[in-house]
Protein backbone atom coordinates (compact mmCIF):
# COMPACT_ATOMS: atom_id res chain seq x y z
CA UNK A 1 0.00 0.00 0.00
CA UNK A 2 2.78 2.30 0.85
CA UNK A 3 5.05 1.17 -2.24
CA UNK A 4 1.65 2.64 -4.47
CA UNK A 5 1.54 5.95 -2.88
CA UNK A 6 4.93 5.99 -3.36
CA UNK A 7 4.87 5.71 -6.89
CA UNK A 8 1.58 7.59 -7.29
CA UNK A 9 2.89 10.78 -5.17
CA UNK A 10 5.73 10.97 -7.96
CA UNK A 11 3.55 10.21 -10.68
CA UNK A 12 1.52 13.06 -9.43
CA UNK A 13 4.09 15.47 -8.26
CA UNK A 14 5.76 15.40 -11.78
CA UNK A 15 1.91 15.73 -13.53
CA UNK A 16 1.23 19.04 -11.79
CA UNK A 17 4.76 20.33 -11.60
CA UNK A 18 5.41 20.11 -8.15
CA UNK A 19 8.58 18.18 -8.49
CA UNK A 20 11.07 20.00 -10.80
CA UNK A 21 14.01 17.68 -10.47
CA UNK A 22 14.83 14.11 -11.72
CA UNK A 23 16.25 13.12 -8.81
CA UNK A 24 13.37 12.94 -6.20
CA UNK A 25 11.03 11.89 -8.36
CA UNK A 26 12.80 8.74 -9.65
CA UNK A 27 14.04 8.34 -6.23
CA UNK A 28 10.18 8.19 -5.25
CA UNK A 29 9.78 5.33 -7.55
CA UNK A 30 13.07 3.34 -7.38
CA UNK A 31 12.25 3.50 -3.26
CA UNK A 32 8.40 2.48 -3.98
CA UNK A 33 9.22 -0.32 -6.63
CA UNK A 34 11.66 -1.70 -4.06
CA UNK A 35 9.39 -1.65 -0.92
CA UNK A 36 6.77 -3.21 -3.54
CA UNK A 37 8.88 -5.98 -4.53
CA UNK A 38 10.32 -6.90 -0.99
CA UNK A 39 6.54 -6.89 0.05
CA UNK A 40 5.59 -8.75 -2.99
CA UNK A 41 8.79 -11.42 -2.41
CA UNK A 42 7.48 -11.85 1.71
CA UNK A 43 3.74 -12.36 0.63
CA UNK A 44 4.77 -15.98 -1.80
CA UNK A 45 7.18 -16.66 1.06
CA UNK A 46 4.47 -16.62 3.15
CA UNK A 47 1.96 -18.73 0.93
CA UNK A 48 4.43 -20.94 0.46
CA UNK A 49 6.09 -21.45 3.88
CA UNK A 50 9.64 -20.44 1.85
CA UNK A 51 11.84 -19.77 4.67
CA UNK A 52 14.88 -18.75 2.15
CA UNK A 53 12.46 -16.15 1.06
CA UNK A 54 11.36 -15.35 4.46
CA UNK A 55 14.62 -14.95 5.71
CA UNK A 56 15.47 -12.22 2.65
CA UNK A 57 12.05 -10.26 4.09
CA UNK A 58 13.44 -10.17 7.33
CA UNK A 59 17.01 -9.62 6.51
CA UNK A 60 15.91 -6.37 4.58
CA UNK A 61 13.83 -5.53 7.05
CA UNK A 62 16.02 -5.62 9.96
CA UNK A 63 19.06 -3.90 7.86
CA UNK A 64 16.47 -1.23 6.59
CA UNK A 65 15.72 -0.58 10.28
CA UNK A 66 19.26 -0.35 11.86
CA UNK A 67 20.64 1.79 8.89
CA UNK A 68 18.75 4.85 10.07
Amino acid sequence: MVACVMIAAAAYGKFVAVIETVTVMSGLVVCGVLLLFVSAVGLIGAIRHHQVLLFFVSSHCMIVATSY
